[in-house]
């Protein structure tokens, strides 16, 4: 049992991603220390085989924009230009593993070794078997977007462009993408005159916050998660540089004061 929570937890995330050290902290400030964290420390020849793969659907410029938020931390500390501090995932968790992919053998016997029953995503990845397969576990991720409506990445963007409400969903997981059975929902409104790179960095820190208190929730907060039709949405994929500008536009319209009023 993990401290302060009834489960033992584990927090599943990757190096260099803010979104996992933001939930760690915000476990430690509700006095609650994992049993286990989990993190991908992705190697570079995989980050390029991912880029090859994007381009094939969207372009090699956009598939490069993506992947550059992974690489230039790696970038940095190769060439001495920024030595960035590994994050003491340590201090916040009884144990933790890395290894070169989240869904590699070891990260799911870890799992199994220290009787993880509940599990927070935080930025890891897609996750497959064999986690998946792990009897008693609950796997909760907060998605940045209103599901069935809106799956997969950069939904933001794209809710904002095809005028569709901007929220988060807390889902449990299972062996789709954001296709899970939904605990709960909450929109968030832009505020007049707000960036959008502010409003981006508000909406995912409220959607750690979510995780963490839906994740720490009792047995009894869900009585009946609500199923999702997959027909009921798509899936969505990183949204290409021409219609992001787009998107920007038109959140700047709708964030425009009113001089009027």
């Amino acid at each position: 049992m993990t401290e302060n929570s009834p489960y033992r937890l584990a927090v599943l995330t990757r190096r260099w991603t803010w979104t996992g050290e933001y939930v760690l902290r915000e476990l430690a400030r509700r006095g609650v220390r994992p049993s286990l964290v989990l993190v991908e420390n992705t190697p570079m020849r995989a980050r390029i085989a991912m880029a090859r793969r994007l381009a094939r659907r969207i372009g090699w410029t956009d598939a490069v924009r993506y992947n550059a938020n992974f690489w230039w931390p790696l970038f940095k500390r190769a060439t001495g230009f920024h030595r960035t501090p590994r994050f003491p995932y340590e201090r916040f968790a009884d144990r933790v593993v890395e290894a070169s992919d989240i869904n590699a053998p070891a990260m799911a016997r870890a799992m199994a070794e220290e009787k993880v029953d509940r599990v927070l995503l935080a930025q890891s990845g897609i996750v497959r078997q064999p986690i998946l397969d792990l009897d008693g576990i609950w796997i909760i991720n907060a998605h940045p977007g209103l599901l069935p409506r809106m799956r997969g990445v950069d939904v933001i963007r794209w809710s904002i462009l095809e005028d569709v409400a901007l929220g988060i969903t807390v889902h449990v997981v299972d062996n789709g993408v954001d296709t899970g059975p939904i605990l709960g929902q909450e929109t968030v409104v832009p505020m007049a005159a707000e960036p959008f790179a502010d409003f981006d960095r508000r909406l995912n820190e409220r959607a750690a916050e979510l995780l963490v208190e839906f994740g720490l929730a009792g047995p009894g907060a869900f009585p009946a998660p609500k199923q999702q039709s997959r027909e009921d949405g798509r899936q969505y994929y990183m949204m290409p540089r021409n219609l992001a500008a787009a998107a920007k536009r038109k959140f700047d319209l709708l964030t425009m004061p009113d001089l009027n009023g």
